[in-house]
């Protein structure tokens, strides 16, 4: 859902200058550039989920048989959910561009999980909220491309540590093509387009509630990468707003990098947890050419990869490394 503020000036617009967005030759220059005055609003839900097993471990480059290996079998699913409304403000001393005055609503994470190994089960619940949920503050960038956020109300009360780890941007930018595009023109994008919508929940300040509270899995350093294809489908007009489709399809490698586990393992000491997953994407999104900013986006991803856990070098004891291979579902939905 999105709401565009028009201001007196901009109602003096006519259609036709509306139209001419599309250019002569019926081709678009899509970009992110919304005026001040602007305001948008975007629901947004994001759901992953993982099967894993196939536990395979090596001790000092040496592979331990399977048969000494207990049966593993892991499943897992996340949610998040928010809505983010923008008010884009002119730019102040110390911003570079626009300023925005956000206020995210409705913010809820989940996670459930349930984990077999050997003769033992085990399952694991927990829903998360934030203290973020309908307090408005400002952010934006600053010159050295720095983030600046602060509370939108003097006096508001909240820690300032709950924007530490905002970030004004989630909408994908990067997917834009640079020269303007017609109706089926194709072009390529860096899958790390994605990376700001995809982490949206780890900018966020959650508090999980729940029995399993303190147990719910820390997240890591995520990084993303791969190849999209992107196609415009078309381009059209609806209540003098032009609007483009645009499909996407491709590969997205996500890799995260973590501290691991080796409370389970034979050995003592620390590891590091590598996650990769490759997922396929198709989907599509609407841009809005009038106003400059993402209209809707929907996506869906199948993937598959492993988890690599290695014990840390320089520890006494044996070199120890273990693997889980997993599947992966990924859907995301901004309207």
């Amino acid at each position: 859902m999105q709401l565009n503020v028009i201001t007196p000036a901009a109602l003096t617009v006519t259609a036709a200058l509306l139209l001419a967005a599309a250019g002569p030759d019926d081709s678009v220059q899509l970009r992110f550039a919304p005026t001040a005055g602007t305001v948008t609003t975007h629901a947004i839900e994001i759901g992953r989920s993982v099967e894993a097993g196939d536990l395979a471990v090596s001790m000092n480059g040496e592979e331990v048989n399977p048969q000494y290996l207990p049966e593993l079998f892991i499943e897992y699913t996340t949610a998040t959910t928010a809505e983010i409304t923008d008010h884009f403000l002119p730019a102040e001393d110390d911003i570079a561009g626009l300023w925005r005055r956000r206020t995210t609503e409705g913010l809820q994470g989940s996670f459930d999980m349930g984990l077999s190994m050997g003769e033992q089960d085990m399952e694991m619940s927990a829903e998360a909220t934030s203290e973020l949920d309908g307090a408005p503050f400002l952010i934006g960038r600053n010159a050295d491309d720095e983030v600046v956020a602060r509370w939108a109300d003097s006096d508001n009360e909240l820690s300032t540590e709950l924007l530490d780890s905002v970030r004004p941007e989630f909408q994908p930018t990067g997917l834009l093509p640079k020269d303007p595009v017609g109706t089926d023109d194709t072009w390529e994008a860096d899958a790390s387009a994605l990376s700001d919508l995809l982490g949206l929940s780890d900018s966020l300040p959650w508090t999980w509630s729940g029995a399993d509270a303190g147990s719910i899995p820390a997240t890591g350093e995520t990084t993303y990468e791969g190849d999209l294809t992107l196609r415009l489908v078309d381009i059209r007009t609806e209540d003098d707003v032009v609007l483009c489709t645009i499909a996407l399809s491709g590969d997205l490698i996500e890799t995260e990098t973590k501290p691991g586990d080796l409370s389970q393992a034979p050995v003592e000491g620390t590891a590091t947890d590598t996650t990769t997953t490759t997922y396929v994407l198709k989907g599509e999104f609407v841009w809005n050419v009038s106003a400059h900013h993402l209209a809707s986006l929907e996506l869906t991803g199948e993937g598959e990869g492993e988890q690599l856990t290695v014990k840390d070098a320089g520890q006494p004891g044996p070199e120890y490394s273990s693997t889980i291979q997993h599947t992966a579902t990924l859907s995301v939905l901004v309207r």
